[in-house]
């Protein structure tokens, strides 16, 4: 009913969305987004794709916030534990994946590229941790076994994940044991990837993503296809394409990136984030105010003065 109450101007609706497709359904438009009061998308590239459909009250991107003060570069010889616990070590070329168990993300064409870098470098001990669940719609350890990783792959404990993940401090600590992010499906933000360049670690992204205005330390890679099985078509990366990148950053040596952290500091910490809420949000206030989008309260005195009888002779 939400729709139906903001197109009777009953009710502000503010829409905070990202554009997590290739192509938006035209049933989407009209009963979701043109009924808002605001759109608010995520990213610059968000705004530009609804623009793109002649909605016209689409507001200037707020993207996701990362807590700069927690999220920084450290040295991960100050944690060899954690590193021993991720397959990782110091003379390896440490892979870190982390997303949600779910078939649009591409996993399978996202190993299939560590695989092919595996094979052209036979020379290059590589470890490979991937932070997600095993359930899920995508039967992760079947593409470990047909890609031949399974001697450099690891995982976190299940009834660990099945019981809220692990405390964030520890994930800032492993991002940076990390020599490179691994990342291509088309996310609505890629929350992992600016977690990434705020520690310094090179990221592999897709290009035409929210990843190519969050990452500016890694690699993008283009897209090989269209995946038309949903209604919201996404993109497929392309497998050689991302051994390639693998095989970029693995020339880096661990590098890390004082600009990429510098780029998160400037533009997605919380405390940038929110001075971008306050200023939308008085402007909210000012246009409820002047499109009077509420039924303002009855002034006592006249509801008096209304109550009283005067005969006119």
């Amino acid at each position: 009913v939400v729709p139906q109450l903001a197109a009777e101007d009953k009710i502000l609706w503010v829409q905070w969305g990202p554009y997590d497709f290739v192509k938006v359904p035209g049933s989407l438009i009209q009963a979701t987004i043109k009924s808002a009061w605001h759109m608010v998308p995520w990213t610059e590239r968000d705004y530009r794709k609804f623009q793109s459909h002649g909605i016209g009250n689409v507001s200037r991107p707020i993207p996701l916030g990362v807590e700069t003060g927690l999220w920084k570069p450290l040295y991960r010889s100050h944690f060899p534990l954690l590193m021993e616990s991720l397959g990782f070590s110091a003379d390896k070329y440490n892979i870190l994946m982390v997303g949600a168990n779910q078939r649009r993300k591409y996993w399978e064409e996202q190993l299939e590229g560590v695989s092919l870098f595996r094979r052209t470098h036979p020379d290059v001990p590589i470890a490979l941790y991937f932070h997600t669940t095993l359930e899920g719609e995508c039967n992760l350890p079947l593409f470990i076994q047909e890609m031949k990783l399974e001697d450099v792959w690891r995982y976190p404990d299940q009834y660990v994940i099945s019981q809220g993940g692990i405390d964030e401090t520890k994930m800032v600590a492993m991002v940076n044991c990390a020599d490179v992010v691994l990342n291509c499906g088309l996310e609505g933000f890629g929350l992992i990837q600016a977690q990434a360049q705020a520690c310094g670690v090179p990221v592999i992204t897709l290009e035409d993503s929210p990843g190519s205005e969050i990452v500016v330390f890694g690699v993008e890679v283009p897209i090989m296809a269209l995946d038309y099985s949903s209604p919201l078509v996404k993109s497929i990366p392309n497998p050689i394409s991302i051994a390639s990148a693998l095989e970029q950053i693995y020339q880096l040596k661990a590098k890390r990136s004082e600009k990429a952290v510098e780029h998160i500091r400037t533009h997605y910490s919380w405390d940038v984030v929110a001075e971008k809420w306050f200023a939308l949000i008085a402007q909210l206030m000012e246009e409820r105010e002047k499109y009077s989008m509420y039924q303002p309260s009855l002034n006592p005195s006249l509801v008096v003065q209304s109550r009283q009888v005067v005969e006119i002779q």
